[in-house]
């Protein structure tokens, strides 16, 4: 449950920096008991863990009548005690930004629009069956960026346009050296019709590029050609992602598909990841996930999942008994 702070409403001493902002507190805790069945391994493993829990403050200060600046900090956290020191502290989408009716204009740390356009279609996200497990296994097209400036277009009937550059983002050459590309070598940028969040309209289509991103330099490095869509219909999600990916010397197919039937405070999940064979090693990758998620209330679900991939041959089978609360 998220809850709105007007700052206005603190004390004298807060007033002046943040005077009518309107300032968001929220997280996420996720732990899960995970069971790993590595094929060739000498015995399973089981684990407590921490899935990308995290808390955040985001706000929006008014100018004027069609000007606001914006932000948001949000930190991950590992708050099953696996990492000591600041470690058990992670960045994630942190920015400082303009917004109006021209749109939004922002610079930070934050997912690029490929990636955003996953929507809600990753039924098991943040878990040991992530999409990311099978597509970022070859070229990563689930990126969040460091030096990101970003441009998102108005709300224009359903219609929304973002591009994001990243500049002095530090790449590799051929010989495996350190290099900073010119402005604008590694972008993102996406185009949509709908409703990533499924909630204004009950479906969304979306196609997206990123070239660059994954950390090579013009002319030698990899892009993202990502196509998704999402529909609901009554208590029936559907959703499905296609996208080639290219790492500068070949190119893969990767495909997800997914379902949820939302029955009462529950919903059954299904989903298939599949990454076709790379020409360099002749094997793909593919995984499939089942599970079923549970409202508990306050904010609280609890889910029994089961998933089985396989990384090129490299084979497990997975359990995972979990418990989130957002707030």
């Amino acid at each position: 449950m998220k809850n709105v702070i007007l700052v206005a409403g603190l004390s004298t001493a807060l007033l002046s920096p943040m005077a009518f902002a309107e300032v968001t507190l929220y997280g996420k805790a996720h732990l899960s008991v995970d069971y790993i069945d590595e094929n060739g391994a000498t015995k399973s493993v089981t684990d407590l863990v921490s899935h990308d829990s995290r808390f955040g403050i985001e706000g929006k200060t008014k100018i004027n009548d069609s000007l606001a600046a914006i932000f948001k900090y949000e930190i991950g956290v590992d708050i099953d005690g696996s990492s000591t020191g600041s470690s058990f502290l992670s960045q994630r989408n942190q920015y400082v930004g303009l917004q109006g009716g021209f749109g939004k204009i922002f610079g930070g740390i934050h997912d690029t629009p490929v990636k955003e356009l996953e929507g809600k279609i990753d039924q098991f996200g943040d878990t040991n069956a992530d999409i990311g497990v099978v597509l970022d296994h070859y070229v990563d097209s689930q990126e969040r960026e460091s030096r990101f400036l970003s441009y998102n277009s108005p709300d224009m009937g359903g219609l929304m346009f973002k591009i994001a550059a990243m500049p002095g983002k530090e790449g590799t050459d051929s010989k495996g050296g350190k290099v900073v590309p010119d402005f604008g070598d590694a972008f993102s940028t996406s185009l949509t019709y709908g409703d990533l969040k499924m909630k204004k309209m009950p479906f969304f289509i979306g196609v997206g590029y990123d070239s660059e991103v994954d950390g090579k330099v013009k002319g030698e490095g990899t892009s993202i050609l990502r196509v998704s869509g999402s529909a609901k219909m009554g208590g029936l999600a559907l959703g499905a992602i296609a996208e080639q990916a290219n790492d500068g010397t070949e190119e893969q197919m990767r495909y997800v598909g997914s379902a949820a039937y939302s029955i009462g405070g529950g919903a059954l999940k299904l989903q298939y990841v599949n990454a076709e064979k790379a020409v360099s090693t002749g094997k793909g990758s593919n995984q499939w996930a089942v599970g079923w998620e549970q409202e508990i209330g306050g904010g609280a679900s609890t889910y029994l999942m089961y998933s089985k991939y396989d990384l090129e041959g490299k084979e497990a089978d997975l359990a995972s008994l979990g418990l989130i609360y957002n707030f």
